[in-house]
């Protein structure tokens, strides 16, 4: 990972799934008309508290094609999302991680736009893999812990679950396992298969 540590991994694959459950409740709604403050359950796909969706599903599906066949490319998206907008996303995602594992140095621009105090209402939040990414990169800069960070991606609205999963990923590797609320872990379903995963990637890594 990028000279990274298991330990990021961890925090990364913790990150995403504690994001995606946190917005699992308020998928579709649009911003403003609700307020996410924790973790809560049922909301619009009426599922219990710490529910994780696709997002999280596939990220473990493709940790462990990774394991299975070594894939080692950018290329790695094409295994759920082969587009080329998708891919060039994927990459610039391995950059922004690779400056923040690296060289310490975290997104505070996109294209030459200043994300740091650039207006909420200028931030995007569909299901478009574009305004997924900038969304998360933005929640980042403009926090300064997990929490906060995946709690402002929620409350963005609309495809909340998908970019609190892509800004809980990015929080989690910036601020580290322990940073999660542990309030927040122990509701997270699922996390038996969660470690099943992780354990077979541990042992790869070695």
């Amino acid at each position: 990972m990028m000279n990274g540590t298991f330990e990021q991994l961890r925090a990364a694959v913790y990150g995403q799934a504690v994001g995606d459950a946190l917005g699992v409740p308020y998928e579709f709604m649009p911003r403003d008309t609700f307020r996410c403050e924790g973790m809560t359950g049922y909301g619009t796909h009426n599922q219990p508290i710490g529910t994780w969706s696709d997002d999280t599903s596939m990220m473990l599906a493709t940790l462990d094609s990774l394991i299975a066949n070594e894939w080692q490319v950018n290329t790695e998206s094409a295994i759920t999302h082969a587009h080329a907008i998708s891919m060039e996303a994927c990459s610039s995602m391995v950059d922004v991680l690779r400056d923040g594992l690296i060289k310490g140095i975290w997104p505070q621009e996109l294209d030459d736009e200043p994300l740091r105090g650039m207006p909420r209402d200028e931030v995007g939040s569909s299901g478009f893999v574009k305004d997924t990414y900038e969304a998360a990169l933005w929640c980042l800069a403009n926090t300064d812990d997990y929490a906060s960070c995946v709690l402002a991606a929620v409350n963005l609205g609309d495809d909340t679950d998908t970019t609190a999963a892509v800004a809980g990923y990015l929080a989690g590797i910036k601020y580290g396992f322990d940073a999660i609320p542990a309030q927040w872990l122990a509701v997270l379903r699922g996390r038996e298969l969660i470690e099943d995963v992780l354990g077979r990637t541990e042992s790869a890594w070695h």
